[in-house]
């Protein structure tokens, strides 16, 4: 479905007045929560290696539009001329920092750093390979002929997902179409994880406990 038909499908199971501007907002909302649970429990992930290490510098820019959170590995070249990596630890998940090649968050979103023994790499032009999950595109209303980078089979979950957006606004929300739609999506989305679970064979264990927690 396009972003259109999808809307079109929305305003005719629930008309509505509001704006296809605001529908879109809406429906990056539903998407970036659908699109992270399919595509991340199939171990959608892509790998940069558009960075270098440079000497003393302890700060660096994440790939464009990743956050730290999206990171699965990070790893640094041994040499700048090998093609073996050594891999750093994220340090906001210890306790304590007990390795001694680390990457932590940066000073701002965009960014991280990165220390070997707690202080700047001494080591200049080693490729930085960050192997990260995919996050969805941004809609914009002006491409209402888009279509999100789902399977065909997974878009309802966004018509789901939209109504009940739009039934819960208001000073007054549609608290039975709201209802019926975030039931109709719940269980949508519950057959979907479980399909893909049974369909992935590589899915491994904590992804498997990741799908009994969410539900």
């Amino acid at each position: 479905m396009t972003l259109q038909e999808i809307i079109n499908y929305v305003d005719r199971k629930f008309p509505n007045s509001e704006t296809d501007a605001n529908k879109i907002i809406d429906l990056n909302r539903v998407y970036d929560e659908v699109f992270i649970k399919l595509r991340r429990l199939t171990n959608t992930y892509t790998v940069d290696t558009s960075d270098v290490t440079v000497a003393g510098q302890a700060e660096y820019d994440l790939p464009t539009g990743v956050q730290i959170e999206d990171i699965i590995k990070l790893e640094v070249e041994t040499t700048s001329t090998s093609s073996e990596y050594e891999t750093f630890a994220y340090a906001g998940l210890q306790d304590e920092i007990s390795y001694r090649q680390v990457f932590m968050r940066g000073s701002s979103a965009t960014k991280y750093y990165l220390y070997d023994d707690e202080v700047a790499l001494t080591t200049a032009d080693r490729t930085i390979r960050i192997t990260h999950h995919v996050r969805p595109e941004t809609f914009v209303v002006g491409s209402l002929d888009a279509v999100p980078a789902l399977d065909a089979e997974y878009h309802p979950l966004l018509c789901y997902g939209l109504i009940v957006e739009l039934a819960n606004q208001g000073d007054i929300p549609y608290e039975d179409i709201a209802n019926y739609y975030q039931a109709k999506f719940d269980e949508f989305m519950k057959d979907a994880l479980m399909d893909l679970e049974d369909r992935a064979a590589f899915i491994g264990n904590e992804q498997r406990q990741q799908v009994k927690e969410w539900f």
